[in-house]
């Protein structure tokens, strides 16, 4: 007899365990992700290369040299955005680039902005005496 109700309690306590677990897994609101570090993605995309086609022979070279120089003369031409944009989007789609110049007189902005009320992080890559690049990520 002592068994019996014994069984009877260890269901009841294992369906009662259920029904909290299930209660606060379905009430728990997920929290928003962090965005992926802009340090890391800064790391991972700006020393890349690439080939761009010049009208003597193609060149190889970073990502970030090319923004530079788009800084330093006046800006990016449609090709060289296109495919710093899908260099851009293989490594993180939700990043945005800063970059200014030597001269400081030219920025170059790249990518699209973040979308209001979310968590942004940013990372800063000084290249060279005064030329930097200001990487910002975000999640979705």
């Amino acid at each position: 007899m002592a068994r019996g109700v014994s069984t009877v309690l260890d269901v009841g306590l294992a369906c009662l365990l259920v029904t909290a677990s299930a209660t606060l897994l379905i009430t728990t609101v997920p929290s928003t992700p962090a965005p992926p570090a802009a340090d890391r993605v800064g790391r991972a995309l700006l020393p890349s290369t690439v080939t761009v086609e010049t009208h003597e022979q193609p060149l190889e070279t970073s990502v970030a040299d090319l923004l530079v120089d788009a800084a330093n003369n006046g800006g990016l031409t449609p090709p060289v955005r296109r495919i710093i944009q899908n260099r851009t989007r293989a490594i993180h789609a939700r990043t945005q680039l800063y970059v200014t110049g030597s001269t400081e007189r030219t920025t170059v902005r790249l990518g699209p902005d973040p979308p209001p009320g979310v968590a942004i992080d940013a990372a800063v890559f000084r290249l060279g005496n005064s030329s930097r690049i200001v990487v910002r990520t975000w999640s979705a």
